[in-house]
């Protein structure tokens, strides 16, 4: 069920987004010099065709209490991208275009298809551990966690290798964890992930609610889209939810919340009913069969 402490809205054009080649400044630089730079174009998701556009507003952590799967399992494409960029709007990870066109364009978004897919990969990485983790699948976990004669221990995988602990580097977790234990390092290693790519993205609050007698209540304010999706992956995590991909139209949905029968296969009733449908119009109809047909015993008298 979603989280009554979290609080977030997102705008998503009906006309959506299209990919262009553009160039972008260095990250900071707003008035850098196109004649300056090396000229690479790369493709970048922009809002022009959304200018003028109406708006739809979705709370992606009430709307989709999956939403961080589904963006793990987007395919880092072009038209992945722009699937998801459509359905679900932008990251919030602007970018400016160089030299004069960027001082031209700032009422406008770019977000870089190269950035997409790095955040996409992240978090996928993200969900893949903690799937291991969640199961303590040990075969796996010792397939990343990495103990050297020293006493260094590194988790590692084809993105990365990052120290987890050693004699100078957090001694006292060293101390806590047995040596050549893999479950105790993959949990600081997706603690240290997830935490990273919260820290400065998500607010406390003090909003009013005007439905309940303009009383006040602390919420935390995710600043995008994309820092919501990560806030929603750590409430994931500390709650130990479990997930299901839908049987009809893919989409991830909890399982064992309230009121949500553990062998649910199917996100909504609506889609239970479309598959329902879908199944009986690819099955055959038998002609020349006739139906059985019930009798009923007549009582005697």
């Amino acid at each position: 069920m979603p989280n009554d402490l979290f609080e977030f809205s997102w705008l998503v054009p009906e006309r959506g987004y299209e990919l262009e080649e553009r160039v972008l400044a260095a990250p900071g630089n707003v008035y850098q010099d196109a004649n300056e730079i090396e000229q690479e174009k790369e493709l970048v998701i922009t809002d022009y065709r959304a200018q003028g556009s109406n708006f739809k507003v979705f709370r992606p952590l009430h709307d989709y209490p999956a939403l961080f799967r589904t963006f793990a399992a987007t395919p880092t494409t072009q038209e992945g991208v722009l699937s998801f960029a459509n359905r679900y709007g932008m990251l919030g990870i602007p970018r400016i275009l160089a030299g004069p066109a960027g001082l031209m364009s700032l009422g406008s978004n770019f977000e870089s298809l190269r950035d997409w897919v790095k955040h996409i990969q992240e978090i996928k990485q993200a969900v893949n551990v903690w799937d291991m983790v969640s199961i303590a699948d040990i075969k796996k976990l010792q397939t990343h966690v990495q103990w050297s004669e020293d006493n260094l221990v590194f988790f590692v995988d084809d993105q990365t290798r990052v120290l987890i602990a050693s004699p100078r580097f957090h001694p006292e977790l060293l101390e806590r964890i047995p040596k050549g234990n893999v479950f105790l390092p993959s949990v600081v290693f997706l603690n240290r992930f997830v935490n990273e790519r919260l820290r400065e993205k998500v607010d406390p609050r003090l909003l009013l609610d005007v439905t309940n007698d303009n009383s006040r209540t602390l919420r935390f304010v995710p600043a995008t889209l994309l820092s919501s999706l990560w806030l929603q992956l750590a409430e994931a995590i500390s709650a130990k939810k479990k997930h299901r991909q839908c049987a009809f139209c893919q989409q991830w949905f909890e399982v064992e919340a309230r009121g949500v029968r553990s062998d649910k296969q199917f996100c909504s009733g609506a889609c239970r009913t479309r598959a329902y449908r879908a199944r009986n119009e690819k099955e055959p109809i038998r002609s020349g069969t006739p139906k059985k047909q019930k009798t009923r015993k007549r009582k005697k008298t």
